[in-house]
């Protein structure tokens, strides 16, 4: 069963898996089940949420997703939960795990991931030829090749600056 196929599993049938509609009980759960995967699930959701909102925050994914959830609802992240009804926070729950199906669909996919980070500009100090990629073919396969790449996404290493 894939990451993205368990999330459904969840998403259809919450009350199998002990969710009542709570939001803290949803986040303490995937919190739960990430660390069971030493945090390959939910690794990366959170700068996917900020690049895909196109701001900066400091906000975990637990924070964003409520403030993109219940917009409406006044204040700040997990603030927004006191003053939110029933109602907003089952909607909470369900935007999450929408949101976190989303991620893992795109995750997944390795071009997807490259089209959605390619507009981001990296540090001044990385090397360019660290960074650049010839075409989209050779990208997919620097990240299926390279063990320094954690997965779809590429990160920077200290080590390799100034190669």
């Amino acid at each position: 069963m894939s990451d993205e196929d368990f999330v459904q599993g969840v998403r259809v049938r919450p009350g199998l898996y002990g969710l009542g509609g709570s939001y803290k009980d949803a986040v303490m759960f995937l919190t739960g089940f990430n660390e069971a995967r030493s945090g390959g699930l939910m690794r990366g959701f959170t700068e996917w949420l900020v690049v895909r909102k196109g701001e900066c925050s400091s906000f975990g994914w637990q924070a964003l997703v409520l403030d993109e959830a219940i917009p409406n609802v006044e204040g700040l992240g997990w603030n927004k939960l006191g003053n939110s009804s029933s109602r907003e926070e089952n909607e909470a729950v369900q935007r999450l795990l929408a949101l976190l199906c989303e991620f893992l669909a795109m995750r997944d996919d390795v071009m997807a991931l490259a089209r959605m980070y390619g507009g981001i500009s990296f540090p001044p100090f990385a090397s360019r030829r660290f960074w650049r990629c010839m075409n989209e073919n050779q990208f997919a396969e620097q990240v299926r090749n390279r063990p320094d790449m954690h997965g779809p996404v590429c990160t920077y290493h200290p080590s390799r600056r100034g190669r």
